[in-house]
Formats: C-alpha cells, structure tokens, sequence
C-alpha cells in the first residue's frame, strides 16, 4: 500500500480511537521505500552488498582461523605433499557470520 492510499483510507473511511490527524501524522512519518526489493526480506541491493561486506569483514578479522579447521587429509605424492580435503567447524562458521550480521544491523540502527 502506498502512502497516498492510506491516508485516503483513514480521510475518508476507517474510523478509529485515534484521531485522522494523529493517524496521517504518523503515516506521513513513514519513509517512503525507495529501491528494489531483493527476495521477500525487503531489503534493497545497496543494503545486501553492505550485508555481504559486513560478514566478509567479520571472516577476514577473524584471527584464529585454524580454530574454523576441524579436519584434514593430507597423502604424499613423491616429494610434494597434498591436501585432499578439509572439513570445517560450521558452528564456528556461523559464530563469525552472525557476528558479521550483528553488526551489519548496528549500522542499520544509527
């Protein structure tokens, strides 16, 4: 619903404890969405950048990282040795992008 709509629904039909004033007043202080919408979340393409970047600070501010490895395979190939699969602790994983979002959401709130 638009701004506009509303406040032509509360002029002209919807009766209210509240007075039509106090209702348009209140509309009126409602910031207009100006953007596009990415998914159902309502959040613009700015906002999920700025998101993105807050998580990727918060993965390269990380300074235990080995902490985030919870298991390798290495094999040996003549001289050279080979890594052939790493296992992660996802829980710690999840610790660091959450973080990453809390803080994306503190920005939002200033």
């Amino acid at each position: 619903m638009q701004k506009q709509t509303a406040i032509n629904l509360v002029e002209n039909n919807i009766s209210s404890i509240y007075s039509k004033d106090d209702v348009i007043n209140l509309i009126n202080d409602i910031d207009e969405f100006n953007g596009e919408a990415v998914g159902n979340a309502g959040l613009t393409d700015e906002q999920v950048r700025a998101l993105a970047t807050a998580i990727a600070d918060a993965i390269c501010g990380y300074s235990d990282t080995q902490s985030l490895i919870s298991d390798y395979d290495l094999s040996m190939n003549y001289r050279e040795v080979e890594l052939d699969g790493v296992s992660f602790d996802d829980g710690g994983i999840e610790d660091i992008v959450k973080e990453g979002i809390e803080n994306w959401i503190e920005t939002q709130n200033k």
